[in-house]
């Protein structure tokens, strides 16, 4: 709510604060104690309750463990957030990893684990390592986070970190691009603007390029125009 200005004026300091108040240890075991009190055998009959009712109960209580395990990654994630952009709090790169890390290490965050994959990218606060970005970038993407797979394309693309692969790149950058990442979409217009991976076809240039200039991105408005006034004067009709 504070993080957003939802329903309350926007406050990152407050949201830190609560934010980290989430991810502290919990002193009185929560439904995790309670979950591993009701796997003892025969506890049904010890309490007089039928096994299906205490099987029902085993269930909900493990849907609210994984629940509170997803907010705590949540909110580890949004810790780190705000730390790498100063939000609310002291930039500070290094803490920002470090909520990251323990955010992706849950494997529920998608998004820590793309901002853990540009931190061994751009090497801030870490030894940079194309190669672990690399994988990173690549548990963010198979959970479907579009950013995550626009970089897995750029990886491939230039071959840094792994081998050169224009087929991965291309199937990277049309999965971002069917959630509507311009930049995909933008790239994948560069790809078969130049042939690089494809065969050469200005015509599904000129389709990607339209896709993203729609959505604003100056860079497939800058190549439109220039495919535009690169064309003979007899090829444009005019209406």
């Amino acid at each position: 709510m504070f993080y957003r200005g939802e329903g309350v004026p926007q406050n990152y300091a407050e949201a830190a604060k609560w934010f980290m108040r989430t991810v502290e240890p919990r002193t009185d075991g929560g439904p995790r104690i309670i979950y591993n009190f009701f796997r003892v055998p025969g506890l049904g009959e010890i309490l007089g309750r039928g096994i299906s009712e205490i099987m029902e109960l085993r269930e909900r209580l493990a849907e609210q463990d994984d629940y509170e395990r997803k907010c705590v990654s949540s909110a580890k994630y949004y810790l780190g957030f705000m730390y790498w952009h100063g939000q609310g709090v002291r930039q500070n790169y290094e803490e920002a990893v470090k909520w990251f890390r323990d955010s992706a290490d849950s494997g529920h965050n998608d998004e820590a684990q793309y901002w853990l994959g540009n931190a061994f990218f751009s090497g801030q606060c870490v030894k940079q390592d194309n190669e672990i970005a690399e994988i990173w970038y690549r548990y963010s993407a198979e959970q479907g986070n579009a950013e995550a797979q626009y970089s897995l394309g750029g990886i491939n693309l230039r071959g840094q970190g792994v081998p050169q692969n224009y087929d991965k790149a291309l199937s990277w950058y049309r999965k971002a691009a069917d959630q509507g990442h311009s930049g995909a979409e933008t790239t994948i217009g560069d790809m078969y603007l130049n042939g690089t991976g494809v065969g050469k076809d200005q015509g599904e240039a000129v389709k990607w390029y339209t896709r993203a200039a729609q959505k604003g991105n100056p860079a497939a408005r800058s190549r439109l125009l220039k495919i535009i006034g690169d064309l003979p004067k007899d090829n444009l009709v005019h209406r």
